[in-house]
């Protein structure tokens, strides 16, 4: 089952300061919308105030008509699932528990796993490939393992709406793949914030961009990633092409122009006619 999900207005006050401002943004049930912008632009602060963990000054966001900020916790569970930056605790617990953490929105106090907790859990940790993690404690884990068992958590809750910041940090390539593909397997609606832009291009339906707490564009890839833009709100210069097998919009980077003009480079060197390559060196 998958959800809309409308963000109006949402302001957000840290310390005296408006960190996030006037940020409005629908997902259709079944959309995956990337939230992107440099670091500290209001990204992971937004995801929170969108699950309940910030209060926002201003703005509201619903679920299905449900106003996230008035649902009892519990009940906001069992519809939204959140993987987020610094949760990766050490848990003295098996993968196996960890994971069962994610069904207690359905549970009773003291109500025991059932057959029915066991099979969401397996299918959540064969969802992410961590089912050899089963037995292992949470602690020991890399970085990338505890990665995908905390996504794992999120999908054992059976979400309608999954949230998730920077859920390819510590994975690895095809990790991250499979990671961002969750979203459209499961059949849920998903807000991703990411660094990766060509990530980004790929896998999300919309963008939002932010840039210092506010939204500066949204759209498609297409509409949202161009030169101009990457210059404005990262200041780097980068050339946007379709990706030869997917067609969607590809960014490269010159790590040599700052686009201090915001402009990208005049023109961009071609392997074999700008320059030889390693294996035609002389």
């Amino acid at each position: 089952m998958t959800a809309r999900v409308e963000v109006s207005g949402i302001g957000v006050e840290l310390g005296g300061r408006r960190v996030v401002d006037d940020v409005s943004f629908a997902a259709k049930p079944g959309e995956v919308i990337g939230i992107v912008g440099p670091n500290g632009s209001g990204k992971s602060t937004l995801l929170r105030a969108m699950i309940g963990i910030l209060t926002p000054a201003a703005g509201s966001v619903h679920i299905d008509g449900l106003d996230v900020a008035k649902t009892k916790a519990r009940d906001r569970a069992r519809v939204l699932a959140a993987v987020l930056q610094d949760a990766t605790g050490d848990f003295d617990l098996t993968v196996q528990d960890v994971v069962m953490m994610g069904r207690a929105c359905y549970k009773k106090a003291f109500e025991r796993d059932d057959d029915r907790d066991r099979t969401v859990v397996a299918d959540a940790l064969r969802a992410v490939g961590a089912v050899d993690l089963r037995d292992r404690r949470f602690a020991f884990l890399s970085g990338g393992e505890r990665q995908r068992v905390l996504i794992a958590r999120a999908i054992a809750q059976q979400p309608r709406v999954l949230v998730m910041d920077e859920p390819t940090n510590h994975l690895d390539l095809r990790h991250q793949f499979d990671a961002l593909a969750l979203p459209r397997k499961l059949g849920v609606t998903a807000v991703i914030a990411l660094h990766d832009l060509n990530l980004a291009a790929h896998y999300c339906d919309q963008l939002l961009v932010l840039h210092h707490g506010r939204q500066v564009r949204s759209g498609t890839p297409e509409e949202v990633l161009n030169s101009e833009t990457l210059a404005e709100v990262y200041g780097v210069a980068a050339a946007v092409t379709p990706h030869p097998v997917t067609g969607r919009p590809h960014i490269t980077l010159d790590p040599t122009h700052q686009a201090e003009t915001g402009q990208p480079p005049r023109s961009w060197p071609v392997p074999g006619r700008d320059y030889l390559m390693e294996k035609e060196s002389p």
